[in-house]
């Protein structure tokens, strides 16, 4: 710490503190809780706590010892003050833990534990509540939003690209609900991931030592109660070495990774959109930013830009989850630093997903511009419709044909559908007046799209408010009496 412990986020090395996160007060607010060192610090105690729960239910330690635990005031710089003397996280906060308790129960502190029984069930216990309750809500509320615009601007006709090409119509509605039923995919999975995070209480090398002295073949019941107790779940596969399996958290870890990856690829194309030469989306109020320190007249998509940066900074974060997997034997302490920054991919992601949803709130479609490019496109992406007409009219060579006429217009500037009437009337007068309207008009050319916009819409809509309901929905509160007489019983049988 600096002098008197004074320190401001300026003094801070990296970017994500003092740009993204702590001069940042909407992802602040929503994530302080959850991602600092103090909820760090909070949620291992937490797990020191319900471990004095279960002794106390079981008898080991006095009646009032838990709620005596529960009042010492334990912070994350007291616990690092004394980390100055053991040279353990965890001891020190076993030291503070004890201080606040009477002699004959300060003992029971931490007792069965070691210290990544704490620290992997309290990592797993404060990512889990924080996707629950600040990243999957924010989530779904952005993809709500571009469910809602898909919806809006299902009919207005966009040309769409392929390879940075005029391809063939589209709605811009059309466009946005490909992303939203994206974006649903990548919440439904993140909500799965997060779901199966687990804790550990295991004892050193995972086989129950310690535990199996006192209760015998029971001591895996007695880590299940204190991981239900703290609404982590357990399965019959629940087997660890000093560490939890890695993983829950890398499947976590990608699940988040390639949401933030749907939402780079969407700011990419809304950056592209927003280009001089297109220029067929804009952002209500944008004129009032300064775009460059010299050039007065620039408006930059800098949202988008910036959530492309950011995911491009923490993409290869997956390799380091990946790496975390390997441990040696029962463990060794290859994982450890790395580790601590795995919450920083949590803060990132949630720093774009509130960018997203600010700009994309602020946007709107360029209706003049939309037309104007769509027109623009008009001598060339005819092409298909008259392939596809040329065929239903019979012609032999139909593919080549359109081809050919799309050549005479790119090199000589020619109307192919003037060249059709003209060079084709045979073919031409058996054109159904539904494709000689979309020859015409290739606002008429958007096939399912407008209705398929509203269709995933609703699709997505329905889904984002079970999910809604889902997250919203209090834990069920389980009875632990029966785990607890059986922990006694095997207890007293071990006398």
């Amino acid at each position: 710490m600096m002098e008197n412990d004074k320190i401001s986020i300026f003094d801070l090395a990296s970017p994500l503190d003092f740009r993204y996160y702590a001069s940042d007060s909407a992802v602040f607010e929503r994530l302080k809780n959850h991602a600092s060192e103090e909820a760090y610090v909070q949620a291992l105690l937490k797990v020191e706590l319900e471990l004095l729960w279960v002794l106390e239910e079981l008898g080991l330690v006095p009646k009032g010892t838990y709620a005596k635990a529960g009042k010492a005031q334990i912070t994350a710089q007291k616990v690092y003050e004394e980390e100055k003397k053991t040279e353990h996280n965890v001891r020190a906060l076993v030291n503070l833990i004890q201080k606040a308790l009477p002699p004959e129960a300060a003992p029971y502190v931490h007792l069965f534990a070691t210290s990544m029984d704490i620290t992997d069930t309290a990592q797993a216990l404060r990512i889990k509540k924080m996707v629950q309750e600040a990243i999957l809500p924010d989530f779904i509320a952005l993809t709500e939003l571009v469910a809602q615009m898909a919806k809006k601007e299902a009919k207005t006709a966009q040309i769409g690209r392929t390879h940075g090409q005029f391809a063939e119509p589209v709605t811009f509605g059309f466009y946005l609900a490909y992303y939203a039923s994206r974006l649903l995919g990548r919440i439904e999975k993140i909500h799965e991931a997060n779901n199966k995070l687990v804790g550990k209480f295991a004892g050193p090398v995972g086989a129950y030592n310690s535990l199996a002295l006192a209760f015998g073949d029971k001591a895996p019941r007695f880590e299940k109660l204190i991981l239900n107790r703290l609404g982590l779940e357990v399965d019959e596969r629940q087997i660890s070495t000093q560490i939890v399996q890695p993983e829950p958290l890398v499947d976590l870890g990608y699940a988040i990774l390639s949401a933030f990856s749907v939402l780079a690829n969407l700011a990419d194309d809304m950056r592209h959109l927003y280009r001089s030469e297109i220029a067929e989306v804009y952002e209500r109020g944008a004129e009032k930013r300064v775009g460059s320190s010299t050039m007065p007249h620039k408006i930059n998509p800098k949202d988008f830009e910036n959530i492309k940066s950011l995911w491009k900074a923490y993409a290869p974060r997956m390799v380091t989850l990946l790496s975390d997997q390997i441990s040696e034997h029962q463990r060794d302490l290859t994982n450890s630093a790395s580790n601590r920054f795995a919450v920083e991919l949590f803060v990132a992601f949630e720093q774009a997903v509130l960018r997203m949803n600010k700009a994309l709130a602020r946007l709107e479609p360029n209706r003049e511009n939309l037309k104007k490019n769509l027109e623009a496109s008009k001598s060339l992406t005819v092409a298909e419709p008259i392939y596809i007409a040329l065929a239903l009219a019979g012609h032999s060579a139909p593919y080549e044909k359109a081809k050919e006429l799309a050549n005479r217009v790119r090199n000589k500037g020619e109307n192919p559908v003037a060249i059709v009437k003209k060079e084709l009337p045979e073919y031409w007068n058996k054109i159904s007046d539904l494709a000689k309207k979309i020859l015409d008009d290739p606002t008429a050319y958007t096939g399912a799209a407008p209705a398929r916009a509203v269709e995933i819409a609703a699709t997505v809509a329905q889904r984002l408010a079970q999910l809604k309901t889902e997250l919203k929905k209090p834990a069920p509160k389980p009875d632990f009496s029966v785990e607890i007489e059986a922990l006694k019983a095997a207890l007293e049988k071990r006398k």
